[in-house]
């Protein structure tokens, strides 16, 4: 019998003390994605229609299953006054999203913000219908990796709502300086507020290529490009740096009311 109890106790010590896994170790996923991606054919003007399927060869040099990256995101108002100041920590996961399968990715965004202060952050909503909504701890989002395009949508959750009428980050390959291309038009019909009904339009040009410095490392051969999105209410505008293996390593960004949203790696990496 005393056994058998030291037993059970040695098992119960033995579950309680193993590491608590991130919500990363539990999604995480290293298997072989597909090969391609895939792009819709339209023939007309008019009255476009998909005439086939085109397979674009997928690249993973970027967002590679289960690298976790993590960047420094600073939130400020017109003024120049931090309204916060953040990590947040970007997963692909290794599998497809679900919502847009034939050409998107899966990643894990991870938030990490002060409670004590969300009064105060969400006093400065340019929607102020998104006040008292549920904050989220993580997300899961799409990314687009492949010979034309790399392209991911933004954290929009919490604070960072306002990077619906930013510039998504994006690049066209092949890339070079001087390279000019819009996005297509996002419909806000489905925004309330006095979001509700718009259509942003962004407009992107590669202006140079250079050294940049960030608490990672210093980092050379990086694309700069400048993007700027419009809505009736204002225009806004971002400027940020891509590089081919690190993907996009930092963000300087206006909203249409002054407000700033600036953002840079911090680290880089493997979860697995």
């Amino acid at each position: 019998m005393k056994t058998l109890i030291f037993l059970f106790i040695s098992i119960i010590l033995f579950w309680n003390c193993q590491p608590s896994k991130s919500a990363t170790d539990s999604i995480c996923n290293n298997d072989n994605m597909p090969a391609y991606d895939y792009r819709a054919k339209i023939v007309g003007e008019m009255t476009p229609e998909i005439d086939s399927l085109l397979r674009i060869e997928k690249r993973r040099d970027i967002f590679k299953p289960c690298q976790k990256m993590s960047y420094r995101v600073i939130y400020k108002d017109s003024l120049n006054q931090v309204i916060s100041d953040e990590i947040i920590k970007i997963t692909p996961t290794g599998n497809r999203w679900k919502i847009d399968p034939e050409k998107q990715d899966e990643i894990l965004i991870e938030y990490s913000y002060d409670s004590s202060k969300l009064d105060i952050i969400e006093s400065h909503f340019l929607n102020q219908h998104f006040t008292r909504f549920d904050w989220q701890r993580s997300e899961i989002t799409g990314i687009t990796e492949n010979v034309e395009k790399v392209w991911m949508h933004p954290f929009r959750s919490n604070q960072y709502h306002m990077t619906e009428i930013l510039p998504f980050p994006q690049v066209v390959l092949p890339i070079r300086i001087g390279k000019k291309w819009t996005d297509s038009e996002i419909d806000l019909s489905d925004y309330p507020g006095e979001w509700k009904g718009l259509r942003v339009r962004s407009r992107f040009e590669v202006v140079a290529k250079e050294s940049v410095k960030t608490p990672y490392a210093d980092i050379d051969s990086c694309w700069k490009i400048e993007a700027s999105s419009q809505i009736p209410l204002g225009t806004s505008y971002m400027t940020y740096w891509f590089h081919e293996t690190f993907g996009f390593i930092k963000f300087e960004s206006t909203n249409y009311i002054g407000q700033s949203l600036d953002m840079e790696l911090i680290q880089v990496e493997m979860v697995q």
